[in-house]
């Protein structure tokens, strides 16, 4: 069950991680000086020996490898809210299968039972629908860009707009994740007493404090939207959840929470290297979710 409190004590606390908050991208600005970069692109007329003049007056070729693009770690073969949220589906041919991977420009299922045989035709497009975490399932055209022995990839031809509103919706929390790092201690304000630090995109922190090597306390901040988790003692396994930003006299739906703890959960889930701290942040995470319930 989650106790669900208003800020009080708390707000000092967050005040001052604000103010670290501040001067941590006061020192980013300081440190990263903006630089001419070139975008990777390659003149076609080079690529082909075509010497310094050709080269000159060719289009401009992007030099793009896929492999080099960070992916989403998309749940298989498991059950639960983690499952619910991280895992896609698909039906082709009016079969189900698992998305193993996901793009805005293409999808890749395990192949199971299609045969060489039965491999579509590249120059056909054919439809699938796509289930993408406890998003509205949707319909797409898409024509056969690859295939292994265990894997069929999917180029898009043609997605609705909803359909591509529902990748936005399903990719965002897991690239935020994929981006999210663990910051020096040499950014932490004087005085601050957390152990851990991880920072993201768009305002996305995780503040945590550890025990004896388990996680104690979080407090997560979610763009605007700051809150702190924490294990209640005792056997009833409550979890202490209190907003930072919420008036004392708003109404907090049992609904407003459960988004919430659920896009924590999503870019948590994708963090890489986070040890002890991160698995202990995903399980505090998955219990709230799996139990959310409004305690007085």
């Amino acid at each position: 069950m989650i106790d669900v409190g208003h800020a009080g004590r708390c707000d000092t606390e967050m005040q001052a991680i604000v103010e670290g908050l501040r001067k941590f991208r006061s020192a980013l600005l300081q440190w990263v000086r903006p630089k001419s970069v070139s975008p990777p692109l390659a003149p076609e007329a080079a690529l082909r020996g075509q010497g310094a003049e050709g080269a000159a007056n060719a289009p401009l070729r992007l030099n793009y490898n896929p492999r080099r693009y960070k992916r989403a770690l998309l749940m298989t073969g498991t059950a639960g809210i983690q499952h619910d949220i991280a895992a896609a589906a698909a039906q082709f041919r009016g079969k189900p299968f698992s998305v193993v991977d996901l793009s805005h420009t293409g999808v890749a299922i395990e192949r199971g039972p299609i045969t060489d045989v039965d491999l579509p035709d590249p120059a056909k497009p054919e439809p699938i629908v796509l289930n993408l975490g406890v998003l509205e399932p949707f319909s797409a055209q898409v024509s056969l860009a690859r295939h292994s022995d265990r894997v069929i990839a999917f180029e898009f031809v043609d997605v609705s707009t909803d359909g591509r509103l529902t990748i936005d919706r399903f990719l965002d929390p897991k690239m935020i994740g994929l981006n999210m790092r663990a910051v020096d201690r040499a950014f932490f304000s004087p005085g601050e007493t957390f152990s851990l630090w991880f920072c993201g995109p768009r305002d996305t922190n995780f503040f945590l404090w550890m025990n004896s090597g388990r996680l104690d306390r979080a407090i997560i901040q979610l763009g605007d939207e700051q809150f702190t988790l924490a294990p209640s003692a005792g056997p009833s396994r409550t979890v202490r959840f209190v907003r930072h930003n919420a008036a004392p006299s708003s109404v907090t739906s049992d609904l407003d929470l459960r988004d919430s703890v659920l896009f924590a959960l999503d870019v948590a889930l994708q963090v890489k290297d986070g040890g002890d701290a991160m698995s202990g942040l995903v399980k505090l995470l998955t219990e709230s979710a799996d139990t959310l319930q409004i305690g007085v």
